[in-house]
């Protein structure tokens, strides 16, 4: 899954204070009203929808239960509450954790909703300067190192989003490694000149800023793959304050709890992120919107990224690589000094890669290498 850096233009609606106004990370305040009256389409309409057998197995377990009520009883979610139309599962030919439909649900009915409140805000950013490094470094230390240090039995206050942090994966738990954890000749065996290059730069810029900061390498290097992987972004539109003041445009990277369970589609998402917001923040939210038939059972997915990422974005930014994706061609088509957009650039044929890959030895990174060489070697004979 996972999720992502989705951008949404919205117009800033009042000026922000960026320690003291809407955006402060973890704020919560106040009763919100209830976001079902947003719309008509609503969380599953007045009538009575038929329901059928999950085609996947419910998450039962005791941490998903914890955020469950956290998020429906003290944040004032909705669509996830016990009698909502979606709940987090297991399913699929990967049997893959996801968020799934209890109820048949229509185009344009609004799936889940999480109020501004509830959510953790990364960084709010106008400084294009900003590195993935230092959106980690923040989540870091304004949640992660507070969250790891704490032991629910030594009676420590424990922070409304603990339950949130405890859903997120784990180094050895639905963790799906971006190239800059692999090591150079890993990274290097990518071969695409784009991927490559990033993957070096951003290992090298985690390890720098580790060292300037005096934190563990490690943790850094894990919460920027965590804020990269899972985190949306908002742009916003200050107002114009005259010629002499060109309008500027404001970024908020946020984590939105339970948004990041849902998995990614290519080709075929069935819903779509959107930011309702007003003027008051506790009467503004982040909500699901499905966008085609969805019948009961079946998985939701958005598409991660700007939905339209390529095979490399999904890799270097999620750790992903899907059997399809219909944005490759269009890459590689654009070529460029960093593509390699015809067979005989690569070192391999895709006959090699794919013999390579039906190996039961090949396991781990190698695999994920071979995978991806293997997709966009298929995009070419597509172009």
């Amino acid at each position: 899954m996972r999720r992502s850096l989705i951008p949404i233009v919205l117009h800033l609606l009042a000026v922000i204070d960026p320690v003291h106004g809407g955006f402060a990370a973890g704020a919560r305040k106040g009763k919100k009203q209830s976001t079902s009256s947003i719309s008509g389409a609503g969380f599953g309409s007045s009538k009575q929808k038929k329901k059928s057998l999950p085609l996947y197995t419910p998450d039962d377990s005791t941490a998903v239960k914890k955020l469950v009520n956290v998020l429906v009883n003290e944040c004032e979610c909705e669509g996830i509450e016990p009698g909502g139309a979606v709940e987090i599962g297991f399913g699929g030919s990967s049997n893959m954790r996801g968020v799934f439909a209890k109820e048949a649900l229509g185009v344009g009915e609004f799936v889940v909703a999480v109020p501004f409140p509830s959510t953790l805000v990364v960084s709010m950013e106008e400084d294009e300067s900003i590195t993935d490094a230092d959106r980690g470094l923040s989540f870091l230390n304004n949640y992660l190192l507070d969250h790891w240090s704490e032991q629910d039995d030594e009676g420590n206050k424990q922070q409304w989003y603990y339950p949130y942090l405890n859903c997120l994966p784990r180094n050895d738990f639905c963790f799906d490694p971006t190239p800059d954890f692999w090591t150079d000749e890993e990274i290097k065996a990518l071969e695409f000149p784009h991927i490559v290059k990033e993957a070096l730069e951003r290992k090298e810029q985690i390890r720098n800023l580790a060292e300037k900061e005096g934190v563990d390498v490690a943790q850094l290097q894990f919460a920027t793959w965590l804020v990269k992987s899972r985190s949306f972004t908002a742009l916003k539109i200050k107002p114009d304050c005259g010629d002499a003041q060109p309008q500027k445009i404001q970024s908020k990277s946020v984590l939105v709890p339970f948004f990041d369970m849902l998995n990614h589609s290519s080709n075929q998402p069935n819903a779509e992120l959107q930011v309702i917001e007003t003027k008051v923040e506790d009467e503004s939210f982040y909500a699901v919107q499905a966008t085609r038939p969805i019948p009961a059972g079946k998985e939701i997915t958005i598409a991660y990224g700007t939905t339209c990422d390529s095979s490399v974005e999904l890799l270097m930014n999620y750790g992903l690589v899907q059997n399809s994706n219909q944005y490759d061609a269009e890459m590689l088509r654009q070529g460029g000094d960093n593509c390699l957009n015809r067979i005989e650039d690569w070192s391999t044929t895709l006959e090699e890669d794919e013999n390579e890959l039906k190996q039961d030895s090949v396991i781990g990174n190698r695999r994920t290498i071979l995978a991806f060489r293997s997709r966009l070697k298929r995009a070419i004979q597509e172009m």
